[in-house]
């Protein structure tokens, strides 16, 4: 995979209950800007000002492991940012990946822990701007325990490098505040436009 900025047709949004409630859409196309950093590389995703993730992956003997998720959001101008720190051996891409392998593992923060189940659902070509491309179709089931409590759900399409060639995510999550519990849902489908980096 080339480091650089990749761009993503995008549909989506994310909204709270408190206050009435708030709803983000997304826009119609987005970025992934990918570089080297540290011991692999760091993914960052940032449809509005608002929101962005940033995942640090890494290599090791087994393929392609997470190793950290910063989630920031921000809603009536309050921002909130959360950094998860993966426990050794949450992988997220095996090197000789075949449908029906799992993996499992944990993600903490100050206040939450995020328990990860990632399973190679298949092997297949997709068309990416019409050239046909091998990727490996995962699943990734996470439950939040703590101060944030929910699921998240995605599904990925990666090349074997790990560039992002598709995903569909929801998430849903209660949150305690000073004000109370707050309810969040996101929901976002990216597919890759081209396998060229726009820079």
């Amino acid at each position: 995979m080339v480091p650089g900025v990749y761009r993503y047709a995008t549909s989506g949004h994310e909204e709270v209950d408190a206050l009435g409630g708030s709803r983000h859409d997304y826009p119609d196309t987005s970025a992934i800007t990918y570089r080297r950093s540290g011991c692999g590389t760091e993914v960052r995703w940032q449809p509005l000002q608002e929101r962005f993730s940033s995942d640090d992956l890494c290599r090791a003997a087994p393929g392609i492991e997470l190793r950290r998720s910063v989630q920031r959001r921000a809603f009536f101008g309050q921002s909130e940012e959360q950094q998860l720190v993966c426990e050794p051996g949450v992988l997220l891409l095996p090197d000789r990946a075949r449908a029906g392998q799992q993996s499992s593992g944990r993600c903490r923060s100050d206040d939450t822990e995020v328990a990860l189940t990632i399973r190679v659902l298949d092997v297949s070509d997709v068309l990416v701007d019409g050239k046909a491309v091998e990727v490996v179709h995962l699943s990734s089931a996470g439950r939040l325990t703590g101060s944030t409590r929910g699921t998240t759900q995605r599904e990925q399409w990666l090349t074997h490098s790990g560039l992002l060639v598709r995903v569909e995510a929801t998430t849903d999550t209660d949150r305690d505040t000073a004000g109370g519990t707050v309810h969040y849902t996101e929901t976002y489908a990216l597919r890759l436009l081209s396998l060229t980096p726009a820079r």
